[in-house]
């Protein structure tokens, strides 16, 4: 008889084809490839990726069996589904978890932002009570390099504050006026990934914010 994988001849009764090394029967389901299928399925809801990796790492392995098993085994697109399925799986979560992490750090980067905001309206009205006047700037308010505080560099503020605060390294910038009434200082954010409030605060000393705009001195207070 023939072996039905490679067509060469086999003897009555031998056990497998000497060429390719056929069974000489019909191939069979590779298991890995069934298992990498049933894992992928599960692995799209509601185990996510518990069973996805598995799914992954069997289908590899099923693939790499059916290759070399010269006919032998079948299930190759078995083997695919549930690759492909724990991949879109492991995706998703991955997909979730930096999702989750840039919401943590935006809401992280809100309390910071609001934090500041207090710290230096109040170290504003410290300049004013020392000096009679409202800063002209926020740069007044930093280091003097005497380490004597006067009214051009009062020492009020560090020189990483300020360039944290102009730039917006610690997700907001920090924009400071000095007005007829006395001055308005506002915090937004750097993108709209690193913060969701905007914050608002002037000479009356209430915190403002909003959601999805500028704040005002008409918007919610904190």
């Amino acid at each position: 008889m023939n072996c039905p994988q490679c067509g060469a001849t086999m003897a009555d009764g031998s056990g497998g084809c000497t060429v390719c090394g056929g069974s000489g029967g019909a191939p069979r389901n590779d298991g890995l490839a069934i298992a990498s299928l049933i894992l992928g399925l599960l692995a799209l809801f509601p185990f996510s990726f518990i069973t996805g990796i598995p799914a992954v790492i069997l289908g590899h392995f099923s693939r790499f069996n059916i290759s070399r098993s010269h006919g032998r085994l079948r299930g190759r697109g078995m083997a695919m589904a549930g690759l492909l399925m724990g991949y879109v799986s492991l995706a998703v979560v991955a997909g979730i978890g930096v999702r989750n992490m840039m919401q943590g750090r935006s809401a992280a980067n809100d309390r910071a932002a609001e934090a500041s905001m207090r710290k230096v309206s109040t170290l504003i009205a410290t300049y004013r009570l020392t000096y009679e006047a409202y800063p002209p700037s926020l740069a007044v308010m930093g280091p003097s390099p005497d380490g004597l505080p006067n009214a051009s560099a009062a020492n009020l503020l560090r020189a990483e504050e300020l360039s944290d605060m102009t730039s917006g390294k610690r997700g907001y910038i920090f924009i400071y006026q000095r007005t007829r009434e006395g001055f308005t200082l506002r915090a937004d954010p750097a993108s709209f990934r690193s913060g969701k409030r905007h914050f608002y605060i002037d000479q009356t000393g209430s915190l403002r914010f909003e959601e999805k705009q500028p704040a005002g001195p008409n918007s919610n207070t904190v």
